[in-house]
C-alpha cells in the first residue's frame, strides 16, 4: 500500500511509521525488513527495485522515501529548461506511475513537508494511496493532543496545567512529550496542576525571565520585583542573573538577525529556539528596545554578576540593583 505522509509534524509522521512498523510480525525482523531512503542518495530503479523485493521472513516490508514530491515538483517547475538530470527526473516520473502495481507485501511511505499545498502531483498519488496530513496543531487541538496524550501515560492533569503547557512549549510535540514523561514519573498519581508545572517544566521558568524581562522593561518594577520574588523560591541569584542575561543577550543576537532581513524560523534555529512562544516573546523585546538599551543592560548584569561573586554585594540587595540597571539603561538610551 502507499501513504502520503505530508506535513512539518515530524514527531507525529514518526509515530505514524511506527505503527506501520507493527505490521511486521516479530520485533527481530523490524531491521531487516524496513528501509529508508532519500531521494537525492537513489535512483527510481534501486527504489522500485526495494518496494518490489519479497518481505525477508516476514509478511511485510516497509520503505521509507523523503524528498520525492519536492524534486518531482522542481522538476515540473523547470520542465521548460534544459537542466542536467532531467533524464533521471524523467525515470522518476516513471517510477510514479508504476507505483499502482506496488505488491500487497509492501507498504511505501512518501514523505513530504507539503510546502505547496495544491501540489498536482500530491493529488496524482492520492488516487493510488493514502494521504494524511500531519499540520501544526491548532491552540485548541493541542489541547485535546495533551489531555489524550497524559491520559495515556496514566497523568491526571488540571486544565489550567494543560493551558500553561500549551502557551509554553507550543506545538513542538516531541519537546511536549518528554516534558509530559517527566511529569508522569514526578507525578506518581497525583494530579498535575500550575504549580508543579512551574517547579519541573524548564520552558516555565524561561516564563518567569521573560515575565521579569517585560516588566522591567516596560517600567512596571513593582511586578518586575513580585516575579523576582517567586524565582528566588526555587533558583539561586547568581543562576536568576544569569538567565536575565541570557535573554538580554538573545535579544541583541534577535535585533542583529532581524536586520538581515532574515525568516523567523531562521531567526530561532540561529539562536537555538524551539518555542514558537519564546521565539515571538524575543523578537517582540528585540523589535521593541533599541540595540545601545540592551547592551547596557547585559553589561549592568556582567558586572552585578561579578561584583556578587567577589562578595562586594549583598544578595539582599540585588533586586534593588536590578531594578537600577534597567531604569539607568533605558533613560539613557531609550526605545527604538
Amino acid at each position: 500500500m502507499l501513504h502520503i505522509f505530508i506535513g512539518k509534524d515530524e514527531f507525529s509522521i514518526e509515530e505514524a511509521i511506527g505503527e506501520l512498523k507493527k505490521l511486521i510480525d516479530s520485533p527481530e525482523l523490524i531491521d531487516a525488513n524496513v528501509t529508508r531512503l532519500k531521494t537525492a542518495d537513489t535512483s527510481p530503479g534501486e527504489l522500485l527495485a526495494i518496494s518490489s523485493t519479497v518481505p525477508f521472513m516476514a509478511s511485510r516490508r516497509l520503505v521509507i522515501v523523503e524528498g520525492l514530491i519536492d524534486s518531482l515538483s522542481q522538476t515540473k517547475e523547470d520542465k521548460s529548461r534544459v537542466v542536467k538530470g532531467n533524464t533521471q527526473a524523467s525515470h522518476w516520473s516513471t517510477f510514479v506511475e508504476s507505483l499502482a502495481t506496488l505488491p500487497n507485501t509492501t507498504e511505501l511511505v512518501i514523505i513530504d513537508e507539503g510546502n505547496k499545498r495544491n501540489n498536482t502531483l500530491i493529488q496524482q498519488l492520492a488516487a493510488i494511496g493514502a494521504v494524511k496530513r500531519f499540520d501544526e496543531l491548532s491552540k485548541r487541538d493541542l489541547h485535546q493532543w495533551i489531555t489524550g496524550r497524559s491520559s495515556g501515560k496514566g497523568l491526571k492533569i488540571s486544565r489550567g496545567a494543560v493551558l500553561l503547557l500549551s502557551d509554553m512549549i507550543g506545538p513542538n510535540l516531541r519537546l511536549m512529550d518528554s516534558e509530559l514523561e517527566k511529569l508522569s514519573l514526578y507525578a506518581n498519581g497525583e494530579l498535575i496542576t500550575e504549580e508543579e508545572i512551574v517547579i519541573m517544566v524548564s520552558h516555565v521558568r524561561e516564563m518567569s525571565i521573560f515575565e521579569v524581562v517585560d516588566s522591567m522593561l516596560e517600567s512596571r518594577f513593582d511586578d518586575a520585583l513580585k516575579a523576582l520574588t517567586n524565582l528566588h523560591k526555587d533558583t539561586s541569584i547568581g543562576h536568576v542573573i544569569t538567565m536575565l542575561a541570557r535573554q538580554i543577550r538573545l535579544i541583541l543576537i534577535a535585533k542583529d538577525l532581524q536586520s538581515q532581513n532574515l525568516k523567523v524560523q531562521e531567526i530561532g534555529d540561529r539562536i537555538g529556539i524551539n518555542s514558537k512562544y519564546v521565539l515571538d516573546k524575543v523578537r517582540f523585546q528585540s523589535n521593541r528596545h533599541s540595540y545601545d538599551a540592551m547592551k547596557y543592560i547585559h553589561a549592568g548584569l556582567v558586572d552585578l554578576d561579578q561584583s556578587i561573586r567577589m562578595g562586594k554585594t549583598k544578595e539582599n540587595l540585588v533586586d534593588g540593583y536590578l531594578v537600577q540597571i534597567f531604569k539607568e539603561s533605558l533613560n539613557t538610551a531609550g526605545l527604538d
